[in-house]
C-alpha cells in the first residue's frame, strides 16, 4: 500500500475495506500490516482521497475489541484526530467514524482524548 500509483493504493485500501467487514478476515488483515498501511496513508502526505480510504478501512478493521486494540497499538488515533480538522467534510466524518468505533473499547477513550 505505501508504493504505486495513488489510485492503486485506494483501490487496495478499498479492498482492505470491504474485506474487513468478514469476521474472519478482519485479523488475518491485522496480522498481515494492514492497520499499519491505513496508519501510513493517513499522514499529512497522502491525499485526501488515500486519507479518505484509510479511515474507511480502519472503520470496518475497528468493530471487535482485539482490532480495536491492534489499531490503537499501530498509532491509529493521532493521525484521525489530525484529520478531524480538515477541510474535507466526507474526510471528517469518515476520521469521525473511525474514531468513534476505537472510542466503544473503554481503553481507547483516554488515548482519544489525550491526542
Amino acid at each position: 500500500l505505501r508504493e504505486g500509483a495513488a489510485g492503486t493504493r485506494e483501490a487496495a485500501l478499498g479492498l482492505v475495506e470491504n474485506m474487513a467487514l468478514s469476521d474472519d478476515s478482519r485479523m488475518a488483515l491485522l496480522e498481515a500490516g494492514a492497520a499499519e498501511a491505513a496508519v501510513w496513508a493517513l499522514g499529512p502526505g497522502n491525499g485526501a482521497n488515500l486519507q479518505r480510504a484509510a479511515a474507511r478501512a480502519l472503520i470496518n478493521m475497528a468493530s471487535q475489541d482485539r482490532c480495536k486494540v491492534r489499531i490503537t497499538e499501530a498509532g491509529a488515533v493521532p493521525p484521525l484526530v489530525e484529520l478531524l480538522n480538515s477541510e474535507d467534510d466526507s474526510l471528517v466524518e469518515a476520521a469521525a467514524r473511525a474514531l468513534q468505533n476505537l472510542s466503544l473499547l473503554d481503553s481507547n477513550r483516554a488515548i482519544i482524548a489525550r491526542a
